[in-house]
């Protein structure tokens, strides 16, 4: 006898770049990305198959790349849920604020199309999404680790403090791990489409997760995601295995469990038809 499946999960995964190919310019979704870099191209460098940003100074630095051709964006459906995960190192230590961030993006249409863009840009003006900030060192008792929303309006990408009208924060802790220069570290932002008023936000570093519920002014499309340090003296930035997935119209527990008293109530009818 034929076992049907009680659901199908539809997951499609949009970026899986873990720079294999040795360069960062390709845009061939989702095996990889064109990252353009926010400084001078030769600040940004693909060895030893990971993506380096490096000669900080202390001067924001890090890169963007789209997940859509121009236009397009992925959108996201209600039950669904985006997540964006990747690898992290930096060279130096410092937990001030406004250290690592990755996003998000909605650009409304406006694209920067080459490096040394800078994150406090014009084309930016548009942007809205989320975003999750963290630190690069020991944050004992600061509460940087946060989840902000992006609001249009404001170029600058990397804003500083908890009352930026470019990001506000929509919630925050202490940053327990991610505390050790030279060590790999993974990130993860999810994105879960709960209602038309509510989307639910979640930040992960090193195994740490925070969460809070947007019910204001939602973003449900996206067509950018972007890493990157906000003016700190780190040495250098690298990021790998950057993937961004989106699974759409899970059911909730109760559905399953109703989906599946109905399947067993089928097989046991169908048994007794075979065997009358």
């Amino acid at each position: 006898m034929m076992v049907l499946p009680l659901f199908a999960l539809d997951a499609a995964v949009i970026l899986n770049d873990t720079f294999a190919d040795n360069e960062r310019v390709t845009q061939n979704l989702p095996a990889s990305a064109n990252w353009l870099s926010a400084r001078a191209t030769a600040d940004a460098n693909v060895t030893g198959g990971y993506l380096r940003f490096d000669n900080f100074g202390n001067n924001r630095a890090g890169g963007l790349a789209y997940l859509s051709d121009p236009g397009d964006y992925v959108d996201m459906g209600i039950g669904g849920t985006l997540t964006l995960t990747f690898n992290y190192r930096y060279g130096a230590n410092n937990a001030d604020e406004g250290g690592l961030y990755f996003g998000l993006i909605n650009t409304g249409g406006t694209r920067v199309s080459s490096d040394n863009h800078d994150y406090n840009n014009s084309a930016f003006g548009n942007d809205v999404g989320y975003v999750g900030v963290g630190v690069f060192g020991d944050d004992t008792s600061s509460g940087r680790f946060r989840v902000r929303e992006r609001v249009a309006g404001v170029n600058n990408y990397a804003s500083l403090g908890p009352g930026s009208t470019a990001m506000p924060s929509l919630v925050n802790t202490v940053q327990a791990g991610g505390d050790t220069a030279n060590e790999w570290y993974q990130a993860r932002l999810v994105l879960n489409y709960v209602s038309p008023s509510q989307m639910n936000i979640s930040a992960t570093i090193d195994g740490q997760t925070i969460s809070v519920s947007d019910t204001s002014s939602i973003i449900t499309s996206f067509d950018q995601v972007y890493i990157m340090s906000g003016q700190k003296p780190i040495s250098f930035l690298d990021i790998d295995n950057i993937n961004v997935t989106y699974l759409s119209n899970i059911p909730e527990p109760g559905t399953i469990g109703f989906l599946a008293f109905g399947a067993y109530i089928i097989a046991i009818l169908r048994r007794q038809f075979l065997f009358r």
